[in-house]
């Protein structure tokens, strides 16, 4: 039974590290075309109306009334300056 969970443990080892080479490769093929975007965010989520964005220091950012054309602006931003403009409104 302990061989069992080992196997299944390697396994999964196993196929994480070929995600990972293959993430690798993408970044890589993508900076040589001159296509990578930096992804500025861990999480992004549309959920009706409502835009999450968890940024890469765990800060969270919620914006209402968002559409599907805010989310796709802040999937494709280049920079946190990008994502915060897009995020905040300032009400007058």
């Amino acid at each position: 039974m302990v061989q069992s969970e080992k196997a299944k443990e390697r396994e999964q080892l196993e196929i994480e590290e070929v995600k990972l080479s293959n993430e690798y490769m993408r970044v890589r093929i993508e900076k040589e075309k001159g296509t990578f975007i930096p992804k500025n965010y861990k999480s992004l989520k549309l959920v009706g109306d409502v835009l999450t964005v968890i940024l890469d220091d765990g800060s969270i950012i919620s914006k209402s009334e968002a559409t599907a054309e805010d989310f796709k602006r802040v999937k494709n931003s280049r920079t946190l300056d990008d994502i915060l403009a897009i995020m905040v409104v300032i009400a007058l």
